[in-house]
Order: C-alpha cells, then structure tokens, then sequence
C-alpha cells in the first residue's frame, strides 16, 4: 500500500507522541501522511475557520487569518476526509469553507464533500460576483460543461448554485481557482 498525504497549513498544534508542531510558527504547508493523521492528537486549533481549497497552487498561495486550511487536489479522499473531520471535531463553532472552480466539477466537489463528512460546508468565493470580478481571466466552456451544468440546474442537490449556474450559461465562461489570486 501506497501513503497517502494530506497537506494542512495555518492555525493549529498538533501532536505525534512527544512531537509537537504549531503550525503558525512552522509557518509553511505541512505534509501529514495517513499513519501521521491515525496518530495525531490535535493538542488545540486557535483557528475560527476550517478552510479547504481544490487546487494546489491556490492552496499554497491562500491566507486567511485565523484558518486553518487543508488542500484537497479535487476530489478528496478517505485520508483527507480523516484530517478535515479529526479537525472539525476537535472545535466547537468552527466555521467551514470550500474554495473550488466556478465550474460543474467545484460544484461537485463541495456537495462531496459534504456527503462524506457531514460537515456544513459553505462556499468561498464561488458565486456569480467572484465569476463575474475576474470574467476577464475565465476559460470559455465547452459542450460537455455546458451540458452537466444544464444536468445541475434540474437536480435539487445544487439548488444553491443556480444563480451562478445561469450565469456561467450565460457567459459561456467558467473560472478556475488560480485565476482569483487576490486574497
């Protein structure tokens, strides 16, 4: 069997056995492999926010403060789904956060998300606004986007997303993460 890895950052001390690391003062993204999370206690997260982010070079790039933020790669797995809920339930009141694409697939991947971890995740920065400040840096849809996304606007699943939905029909125009980065 292969590790896998998920990758944390931001506000939190975390411990394996007599190690312990304070990811604010470590400072930078922070691999933890699947027996790292097994093990790890988390000692406490000062964070108010559980960030996820889809995509890499947005997740590097990305500062909130008071966050905590965990990078997806898209769709997530069982290891990163153990670190997200390992955090979430370690807080009370934490507010949580998926940034992904204005497209089909980030809608889809924050229902997922959902799904899998119980978690009331909401979405950041993945509406018609966002879509419509950075219209200038989006990539024109193809068939197959335009197509799932008339799927979506049927299913009740992505109620939510219709007004951004219509929106990226309209424009014929969808806006992936490294597009925005103007935290």
């Amino acid at each position: 069997k292969n590790k896998t890895y998920a990758f944390v950052k931001g506000e939190g001390i975390l411990r394996f056995g007599k190690q312990v690391i304070n990811l604010a003062e470590y400072g930078h993204e922070l691999a933890l492999s699947d027996e790292m999370i097994e093990q790890m206690e988390i000692e406490r997260i000062p964070a108010k926010t559980l960030f996820t982010v889809e995509n890499l070079t947005s997740f590097i790039q990305f500062t909130q403060p008071h966050s905590i933020v965990v990078y997806l790669g898209g769709f997530h797995n069982l290891v990163k789904r153990n670190l997200i809920t390992k955090i979430f339930n370690s807080t009370q009141g934490m507010e949580c956060f998926h940034y992904g694409d204005i497209d089909a697939g980030g809608f889809y991947i924050l229902n997922h998300l959902r799904e899998k971890t119980g978690i009331p995740f909401r979405p950041y920065m993945m509406d018609v606004e966002t879509l419509i400040k950075f219209i200038d840096r989006a990539k024109e849809t193809t068939k197959s986007d335009e197509c799932r996304l008339k799927k979506m606007q049927e299913d009740p699943r992505f109620a939510e997303f219709l007004p951004v939905i219509q929106a990226i029909l309209k424009n014929k125009k969808k806006l992936e993460q490294e597009a925005e980065l103007e935290f």
